[in-house]
């Protein structure tokens, strides 16, 4: 009889042993931990918007300070340390009559894992053929070694883009100073 009791002892340790183990019940502590993981992983993998270039508004004028209505502008941007593209990207638009042009803010989605890695990746690519960070430009068409204007961050956007003649959308009809 002492054996039966024994072992009936035993069975009702083991069943408690059993149903207090953390992998039929898992506790609060490691519920938080699963989830804390899971935060660290969506925070690393989601992709933040950051501004390259913010919008950009100019005239764009000629030596005599005439503005330049329907001359095509340029605009170019990218992020090098987020891209592995080294062109970048561009868009090209139209002076309305008071010789402005605007262009929208430009901006890149990056997780927080590719803001890590590849400012490393780019700044290796300096040896070759590379750039690292913002970069912003403008420049008007229809003419060669035309004025060329940088987006620094960090300094005032410029305001005016100062060009020799005012060239239209078809380069055939050039007016600038010497136009009446």
């Amino acid at each position: 009889m002492r054996g039966r009791a024994a072992q009936a002892r035993y069975l009702n340790r083991l069943s408690k042993d059993i149903n207090s183990s953390k992998w039929v019940e898992p506790s609060r502590k490691r519920y938080l931990k699963i989830a804390l993981l899971c935060f660290v992983v969506v925070l690393l993998l989601y992709p933040f918007e950051s501004t390259v270039v913010p919008a950009w508004k100019l005239r764009v004028v000629n030596d005599a300070g005439q503005a330049c209505a329907e001359m095509q502008v340029n605009e170019g941007w990218g992020h090098y340390s987020l891209e592995l593209n080294s062109t970048g990207q561009s868009e090209f638009r139209f002076t309305n009559e008071e010789g402005v042009v605007e262009f929208p803010s430009r901006k890149i989605r990056a997780s927080l894992v590719r803001r890590i890695a590849m400012p490393i990746v780019a700044n290796a690519m300096t040896i070759a053929h590379g750039s690292t960070g913002k970069s912003g430009y403008v420049f008007a068409t229809g003419m060669k070694d035309g004025p060329f204007l940088n987006y620094d961050p960090g300094k005032p956007m410029p305001k005016e883009l100062a060009v020799e003649k005012c060239y239209r959308a078809n380069p055939e009809e050039a007016f600038g100073a010497e136009s009446p």
